[in-house]
């Protein structure tokens, strides 16, 4: 943990995460809404080099080996980052740990702030049509576009046992994008699953 002082700068200078930290929790929902508002921002990819795979072949539902791993967004502004890492796990739960750095690429050795661990189960679903995404420019054809339902298990959450619908999908092997619940379909219930990607990738840092 750092000193005061670097809080205060991370309050100063964070205005938009500081509310997204307020009114989202660290659990799949929050990665939803976080890939949402963090479109605009600068994104980083945080450690590692990526995955080597190559997730499901072309036209077919990813399945949960395809997201076994750990899977981080990074993104900054004024000298400060705000990090998600989520980790999905063989047994179909999520966990998710939100941090707050003195750096812009969610360096740990300048770690300012971590929320406790969270954990969502999940299910996989249908297998949807081929969209594209666009980011820093690049369009990008997603072809394993997949239906996912996450439930909240974190013991004592108020939110406990609510489900959230949404979509996924991953490029090769190593970007995992999730459903645009920017507008009316906010992934509530199953009639509101996101229908779009939003373009904000999550990097993934570990195979498991």
């Amino acid at each position: 943990m750092r000193s005061n002082e670097n809080l205060t700068i991370l309050n100063r200078y964070y205005t938009n995460l500081t509310l997204l930290k307020t009114q989202m929790k660290p659990k799949f929902g929050f990665i939803k809404a976080a890939a949402v508002l963090m479109g605009s921002m600068i994104l980083f990819a945080c450690g590692g080099s990526g995955s080597s795979g190559t997730g499901s072949s072309a036209g077919l539902a990813l399945t949960k080996s395809d997201l076994i791993g750990n899977w981080v967004l990074c993104v900054a502004a004024d000298g400060v980052s705000l990090g998600l890492s989520s980790t999905f796990n063989e047994d179909s739960t999520i966990t998710n740990v939100l941090s707050a750095y003195g750096n812009t690429n969610c360096d740990a050795l300048d770690m300012l702030t971590q929320d406790p661990t969270e954990t969502d189960s999940f299910e996989l679903g249908a297998h949807l049509p081929n969209q594209t995404v666009t980011v820093d420019g690049v369009v990008i054809t997603l072809t394993n576009v997949t239906e996912i339902d996450t439930t909240n298990r974190t013991a004592g959450d108020e939110d406990f046992g609510q489900i959230e619908y949404t979509i996924i999908a991953i490029q090769d092997g190593a970007k995992l994008f999730i459903g645009d619940s920017s507008g009316e379909l906010t992934g509530a219930t199953e009639a509101l699953r996101p229908t779009t990607i939003a373009p904000a990738p999550f990097v993934k840092t570990v195979d498991l």
